[in-house]
């Protein structure tokens, strides 16, 4: 049942702002009354002719109808005010043109209004059978249209805040989401889980879903939750552009028709059919065009001398030609942009409901799922790896440093200089085990938090919100890609399937000839054979996936008997068949960064591992050499800086992380 729906007794917010619409129901009703009687009283004149008069007339008993209307089911009342507060600041926008256009300046804007009375019946005996209400005088409508002016404004900012009150208190369950983006996700659960029917075999209502999503938000880390509650408010205002209704106030075949008609299926509905080829040829050509374009400025700047000057004058000179590109690019692009805009909104917030429901634990005993913990019937002992671990909020660099003159034995560089390396995932970790066990002081930057394997959880979306970038919810520029990435203490390693293959041949060799030759082909065989038994890199035999023979079967038929698909390596001993490689291995059976590498090389006491620090920046200063890195700024997770410096740095912070630092 919906929060609005719930037979509660009415807070005092609520009683007030109903009472409050009904007075201003009357107000407007009253105006109506002295607009007619103006209307009359004046003859018709210049100041209230038929067509003024009829018009405010209707304006503003139509005016009392919403403020009606909404006091009649406050709980509903956001269309109707919304429309109240609308109308008002047309009528107040609409006075303000009229007065600065200066088109009511004096002696245009003095009127002289007649006497108003009330005729008296005869029986009453008074000598003047009137009863004057005012006598006649002259007015400066510029005024009147002022205060009017004052008036909307008031009942604009009063009815906004009135509203948002009551729907704080409709909605004070909710702990992330506003109400509109609870009534969107309520909307969406109801088309997507219940295809808009009171369908009694779903085991969770819309609103269950709903307060399933609204804690999940609440509970998530990741940077994301502003973009995710953006994308929820333009899928509720959107559909006013088409339909004239926001989502969530549509009736459910209308919002299923919204879903496929504009953001599942929209790339075939912006354009009409005998369009699509002329458009197609217009996009290639325009691309054509821009490539070209690129080409021929990558040729200018590769043939003029490498100094700012130059380039600045190049720039200079083709900006004309660049901006013409850019008209010629805009349409195609805006049309993608709108397409790509449309996918991610309802890629996204689909993601969010469907997370609400299938992560309840009713939905999953439903459907048969039974979670790790009981069904191994050997729970293995969960154990923490032996890790110096400081997060970046408590580590004092003079204090590490003290700690790591301690140790007698020889390093090949001081700790006041260490090796600093970016990073605690696949690449660095078997860097930093390689240095330290050559008497290197180490120090590796992580930017995601350190969570212990006997921390990790059964639950995949508390896992996923832990350990990945934004919580699992990394999508890319064009919202159509999703990117897992993880962000903890181990890295990739700490949430990847530990699936580990050797380069193929023919990509070893294309390597080889890209280098000129000058690949070592065995040297590289023997680096990938030794990371393999550091590994532990085996063949899968147990807990496979059934499906897996029947896919052997189709290939053996499809290709003959001699096929071969064998099962995948990994660096995986004894699993136990849980399923949750991707939220974290708690029983230490994958070989990660985490519970093998890293702890290995941590027993050489070489080894500082800082958690919840990003890089930021990598200062850096001119050289004979080229540029030179100096040191690096951090920010902490929780709040400060810290700036670090080393005698070499190595960013090894995965692909995307790696090249944005690059390219700070």
């Amino acid at each position: 049942m919906h929060p609005k729906d719930i037979p509660l007794k009415f807070e005092k917010i609520e009683i007030f702002f109903r009472t409050l619409l009904r007075l201003v129901a009357a107000g407007y009703v009253l105006a109506a009354l002295v607009y007619v009687w103006v209307g009359v009283q004046s003859a018709m004149t210049e100041l209230a002719p038929p067509m003024l008069t009829a018009t405010l007339v209707t304006k503003v008993l139509l005016l009392a109808l919403l403020a009606l209307t909404a006091a009649g089911n406050i709980r509903h009342a956001r269309v109707p005010v919304y429309l109240l507060i609308a109308a008002n600041l047309i009528t107040a926008l609409i006075a303000l043109v009229l007065w600065r256009a200066g088109i009511l300046a004096p002696p245009m804007s003095l009127v002289t209004i007649p006497e108003l009375y009330i005729p008296l019946p005869a029986w009453l005996g008074r000598a003047d059978p009137r009863f004057v209400l005012s006598h006649a005088q002259s007015y400066d409508t510029a005024q009147m249209l002022q205060g009017s002016v004052i008036y909307d404004i008031i009942v604009c900012v009063v009815a906004y805040y009135l509203q948002w009150r009551v729907e704080k208190t409709q909605y004070r369950f909710c702990k992330f989401l506003q109400p509109v983006e609870y009534d969107v996700v309520y909307a969406l659960a109801d088309v997507l889980i219940h295809d808009g029917t009171n369908c009694k075999r779903e085991r969770l209502t819309p609103a269950d879903i709903a307060n399933n999503v609204d804690q999940f938000l609440h509970d998530f880390p990741g940077k994301r939750t502003a973009t995710l509650a953006m994308a929820v408010r333009l899928m509720e205002y959107l559909p006013f552009i088409w339909n004239f209704a926001t989502f969530s106030y549509l009736n459910a075949a209308d919002r299923r028709a919204t879903l496929e008609g504009h953001f599942i299926k929209s790339q075939r509905n912006w354009r009409i059919s005998w369009l699509k080829p002329g458009f197609r040829a217009f996009r290639r050509i325009s691309r054509q065009i821009e490539n070209r374009y690129r080409r021929w400025m990558q040729r200018a700047r590769d043939a003029i001398p490498h100094s700012g000057l130059w380039l600045s004058f190049i720039n200079l000179i083709t900006s004309p030609i660049w901006l013409a590109v850019w008209l010629i690019r805009f349409i195609p692009n805006a049309i993608s942009l709108w397409r790509f805009v449309m996918r991610g909104l309802i890629t996204s917030v689909k993601q969010l409901v469907y997370t609400g429901y299938y992560q309840d634990r009713n939905v999953q005993t439903d459907l048969g799922y039974v979670a790790p913990s009981q069904r191994i019937t050997q729970q293995p002992t969960k154990t923490s790896p032996n890790l110096n671990v400081i997060p970046a909020h408590q580590f004092r660099c003079a204090d590490w440093q003290a700690t790591q003159k301690r140790h007698t034995e020889p390093c090949n560089n001081s700790p006041d200089n260490p090796v600093i390396i970016v990073g605690t995932g696949a690449a660095a970790s078997i860097i930093a085990y390689y240095l330290v066990h050559q008497k290197w002081h180490v120090l590796m930057l992580e930017r995601g938090p350190y969570i212990s394997p006997a921390q990790f959880s059964e639950n995949e979306v508390e896992g996923s919100s832990k350990l990945y970038a934004d919580g699992l919810l990394q999508i890319s520029t064009n919202l159509q890609l999703q990117v897992a990435q993880g962000r903890c203490v181990g890295g990739g390693t700490t949430v990847n399937n530990g699936i580990c293959f050797a380069p193929p041949a023919d990509i070893i060799a294309d390597w080889h000839n890209r280098m000129g030759g000058q690949l070592d082909v065995a040297q590289l065989d023997a680096a990938i054979a030794e990371v393999e038994s550091l590994l532990h890199v085996q063949r899968q035999q147990q807990n496979l996936n059934p499906s897996g023979e029947l896919f052997v079967a189709g290939v053996k038929l499809a290709e003959g008997d001699q096929a071969e698909a064998p099962a995948v390596t990994a660096n995986i001993e004894d699993c136990l068949g849980c399923g949750l490689c991707n939220t974290g291995c708690q029983y230490d059976r994958k070989k990660s960064a985490l519970i093998w590498l890293l702890p290995k090389a941590s027993q050489t006491g070489r080894l500082t591992i800082i958690s919840d620090c990003e890089v930021t920046r990598i200062n850096t200063r001119k050289s004979d050499k080229g540029d030179q890195a100096t040191d690096l700024e951090c920010a902490i997770t929780s709040g400060g800086q810290l700036r670090l410096s080393g005698c070499a740095y190595i960013i090894s912070a995965g692909a995307i992380a790696s090249l944005s630092l690059i390219h700070i």
